[in-house]
């Protein structure tokens, strides 16, 4: 049984003011703040797996309130870990996209929520996409968003830069501004990549994906963070350009001989993270290109 009640060990913010570096382990660290949450969620929903009035496979959009997940349109899961780990990177962490070229989500969003007069409405976080979330989880909730906050303040803020106040957004002091190296970044989040297995009590091969490209669209930095590991998260994050890539593989990777470290030389043997089930041809080819081992996310 899952009970965290507080996030896994901070992984340190490093990287200068404006570097891709410090965006990549400001997100990891949302990521470890976001843990509990996502765990007591899963928690919800493995209970409801052996519930006799689970009707998982017959819900469509007009699921009853107080569930934890649905299936969309498309016939796809949903659950509430997908919207509300999306709507606090995006809401909290990237202060809406205001400091950013843009954001693209995973997930559909409540265009109600743009208005700024509805910007950091705890209210905002106790309905998704239909499904009302239970009692219990909203002091966890607030809980994260003020953590997400404080850490998107402290980090993500220059009080030296002469850029403008971005327009509606309070959050920002007047002391403070953005930090104007990533106004031509664009976010790609994938909230709970493997939402299927997550809702069916696979939680260890799911993942929160968060991707950063530059103006012409390239992809130049990320994190993959996968909450639910066995034996505690694991991650990898990195961006090339600057010659910055750290992880933590766990147990999995040790067995192999894979030792996690950073780009400082601590740890210089890695291997490939991929899907528990099969790989396609290109990556088959990459694996041994690259001469390294492949580790499983399950």
């Amino acid at each position: 049984k899952i009970a965290w009640s507080e996030p896994p060990s901070n992984n340190p913010i490093t990287g200068k003011n404006g570097s891709l570096q410090k965006l990549c382990t400001v997100s990891l660290r949302a990521c470890q703040e976001l843990t509990p949450l996502i765990q007591a969620i899963y928690e919800e929903l493995l209970s409801s797996l052996s519930s006799p009035s689970d009707k998982t496979h017959g819900e469509t959009e007009t699921t009853t309130n107080n569930s934890v997940k649905k299936l969309k349109q498309d016939n796809s899961a949903f659950t509430i870990a997908d919207g509300l780990v999306q709507r606090l990177l995006v809401e909290e962490l990237f202060f809406r996209g205001k400091l950013f070229r843009d954001i693209v989500g995973e997930e559909e969003e409540d265009h109600t929520l743009d208005s700024d007069e509805n910007y950091g409405n705890e209210r905002n976080y106790y309905q998704i996409q239909g499904l009302n979330v239970p009692d219990h989880l909203h002091p966890l909730i607030d809980k994260t968003r003020h953590r997400i906050r404080s850490l998107a303040e402290e980090h993500l803020l220059s009080s030296d830069e002469t850029t403008e106040k971005p327009e509606g957004n309070d959050r920002i002091r007047s002391n403070q501004h953005p930090n104007i190296s990533y106004k031509q970044l664009t976010i790609f989040i994938d909230p709970i990549d493997g939402t299927r297995e997550f809702s069916t009590g696979k939680g260890d091969q799911c993942s929160i994906c968060i991707g950063f490209a530059n103006a012409s669209g390239k992809a130049i930095a990320g994190v993959v963070y996968r909450p639910l590991s066995e034996g505690g998260p694991t991650w990898v994050a990195g961006a090339e350009c600057e010659g910055y890539k750290e992880c933590s593989l766990g147990p999995s990777a040790d067995a192999k001989g894979i030792r996690n470290g950073n780009s400082s030389g601590d740890g210089d043997s890695y291997g490939l993270l991929t899907t528990n089930g099969s790989i396609s041809p290109f990556v088959e080819g990459l694996l041994e290109e690259l001469d390294v081992p492949r580790v499983k996310s399950g």
